[in-house]
This record gives C-alpha cells, sequence and structure tokens, in this order.
C-alpha cells in the first residue's frame, strides 16, 4: 500500500482582543467564513482547528488534520500583540489530488 501525498498550506489568523470583556475574536480570512471567540484563548484555537475541519470537509476537501500553530517565536515580548497577524497560522493538512 502507498503512503498517502499530504498537501499542506498556511493561512494567517486575525486576533483581537476586547478590553471590555477580554474576550478572544479569531478569524481565518483565507478560508471565509471561519472565525471563533471566547474568554480563554487556547479554547477559541482548539474551537478553530475543529470548526476549520469541519468547514472544509463540507467544501469537498479531504482534510487530514488540522492545527494552530505559533509562527514568530522570535518577535520579543514586549512587541507581541493580540492584533498581530503573523503570530499564529492556521496550518491544514490535506491529502494531495
Amino acid at each position: 500500500m502507498s503512503a498517502k501525498r499530504v498537501r499542506e498550506a498556511s493561512f494567517p489568523l486575525r486576533v483581537e482582543r476586547f478590553n471590555e470583556d477580554g474576550w478572544f475574536f479569531v478569524a481565518c480570512d483565507g478560508i471565509p467564513g471561519l472565525t471563533a471567540f471566547g474568554p480563554d484563548l487556547e479554547d477559541v484555537f482548539r474551537n478553530l482547528e475543529i470548526a476549520g475541519t469541519e468547514l472544509l470537509r463540507r467544501r469537498g476537501r479531504e482534510v487530514l488534520s488540522m492545527k494552530v500553530e505559533a509562527v514568530s517565536k522570535d518577535v520579543p515580548e514586549r512587541e507581541r500583540s493580540w492584533s498581530r497577524m503573523d503570530l499564529f497560522a492556521l496550518r491544514p493538512m490535506e491529502a494531495a489530488m
């Protein structure tokens, strides 16, 4: 049996934190309609991974897994902000056609 070829992509995430209630809002502009929000960033990312997998599968794509990753680990802590798009990316892994 041959191994399945895998295609990877990377979509920057827009992360915002609202000061009034402290909730996070995360949107993936590269996948229209994919957003998540809540009071805990880890839970928001986990919900985004689940929703993103389901959304792409409903659109006919064979998604094997999806993960939110930090992509700018070299950014000094004092320069980080929740609104910077380059801090996190959504990385779906799909079976290659």
